[in-house]
């Protein structure tokens, strides 16, 4: 059995191999500001990196070859309707926050460079960015008359003669005075003495600066690219037993499989939902199997038949990672892989002998009700609605009974509805 799951995880990981060999640009509708300040409308691609941009690769037309623009030649850019960034000279602080990097004393250092910040609210008086790199993630705030933004600071460190890490989250003293600043009423400032360094505290910061509290000023939710889509599906599940050889059947019995319908519901959600080539992808499904081990050898007389039957019902749920090899505007091609979990209910359990004199019940095997399995999986999309998946499941554990040790393997195939 240990074998068999070294085996599936092997084949999986080696499957998954061309799916970080694998790159591609997407070109969407956007917009560059040139150096000189003229913006040109067309196409860019900025890629699907964690980390801030360096670069953005434009073209005017789609058929058009590409165009590289630095930190030297652009100003800025943006993706319509879903984000955009500005070229600002700002401080960037050195300081480590994830505690498994913090070595020290408080780390105060900086470098003086000329980024691309993400604009994540911009509003009336002062505008929010955020800009990420190996070390961290930083938030940005500037009044829209000022020359350039500052960062907001957050500090970990340990303490001298102390093992325990210190958090000095300056951000709130920083935030305390463009409150004063705009007049933000000081009944807020309780909650900003407990607000986190992380995007939607820094939003809301920034939202009642501005004035904007209650309106939706992240550009991503009124984005015309959805993060996610959800969907039903059904389609045809292919199964068989399988036997290792160790129980109560001979090599020559014969496998009968069946051909059942399974239906699905599942959600499509997208790490960057306008390059959309990585995604999760949960769905909850109900399906049907019908097996069968027919041994015809005979153990006293060749007139024996033995005949395991199973027939089940079977809920699951089946999380997956999925990479979009090829990801257009009206088609895409996807591979993945996933693990699913089933319950399964049996409406048939039978091990019997039959010869001359008729049938026998010779055992009810013992089954696992619970069960999982590895996945792969493959698909396409055409259209924003339609979409086609087909998946492999590697043998899973039925049963693992002394005499009765059985496998399933599965293969299905069917039509999701997105909407």
């Amino acid at each position: 059995m240990f074998k068999l799951i070294s085996k599936n995880i092997l084949t999986l990981l080696i499957a998954f191999l061309p799916i970080y060999c694998f790159s591609q640009n997407r070109y969407v509708e956007g917009y560059l500001i040139t150096s000189a300040g003229e913006k040109l409308k067309g196409y860019v691609s900025i890629g699907e990196k964690s980390f801030s941009p360096e670069a953005v690769k434009f073209k005017a037309n789609l058929g058009d070859k590409p165009l590289v623009y630095d930190i030297q030649t652009s100003l800025g850019f943006g993706i319509d309707q879903m984000e955009s960034y500005e070229r600002h000279s700002v401080k960037l602080s050195l300081g480590e926050v994830n505690l498994s990097n913090v070595r020290g004393g408080i780390d105060t250092s900086w470098v003086w460079k000329t980024v691309f910040l993400k604009v994540l609210q911009k509003g009336q008086n002062v505008t929010l960015y955020e800009y990420s790199d190996k070390i961290k993630t930083r938030f940005y705030i500037g009044d829209n008359s000022s020359e350039e933004p500052e960062e907001l600071m957050l500090y970990r460190y340990i303490e001298s003669n102390a093992r325990t890490f210190t958090t000095s989250s300056l951000f709130r003293n920083q935030l305390v005075l463009w409150f004063r600043k705009y007049n933000v009423s000081e009944k807020n400032d309780l909650w900003l003495n407990r607000a986190n360094y992380g995007r939607s505290d820094m939003l809301k910061a920034v939202a009642l600066i501005n004035n904007e509290i209650g309106k939706k000023k992240d550009v991503v939710a009124n984005s015309k690219y959805p993060r996610h889509s959800f969907y039903v599906g059904f389609g045809l599940l292919s199964s068989k037993l399988k036997h290792d050889g160790t129980n109560i059947f001979r090599s020559t019995a014969v496998l009968d499989g069946s051909v059942l319908p399974y239906f699905v519901v599942g959600a499509d959600i997208y790490a960057n939902p306008v390059y959309r080539r990585l995604f999760f992808k949960p769905e909850l499904g109900v399906s049907m199997t019908k097996n069968s081990i027919v041994d015809g050898s005979g153990l006293v007389t060749s007139k024996e038949i033995y005949t395991y039957q199973l027939r089940q019902t079977n809920v699951y749920f089946n999380p997956s990672v999925g990479y979009n090899l090829l990801s257009k505007p009206n088609y895409s091609f996807y591979f993945g892989g996933g693990v699913g979990i089933y319950y399964a209910f049996a409406s048939k359990n039978t091990y019997t002998m039959s010869d001359d004199t008729g049938e026998t019940l010779l055992a009810e095997p013992k089954i696992s009700l619970l069960t999982w399995d590895l996945s792969l999986k493959l698909g396409g999309r055409i259209g924003k609605k339609l979409e086609f998946a087909a998946s492999y499941g590697f043998p899973s554990l039925v049963n693992d009974q002394v005499r009765f040790t059985f496998f399933r393997t599965r293969i299905q195939a069917g039509v999701n509805y997105h909407f």
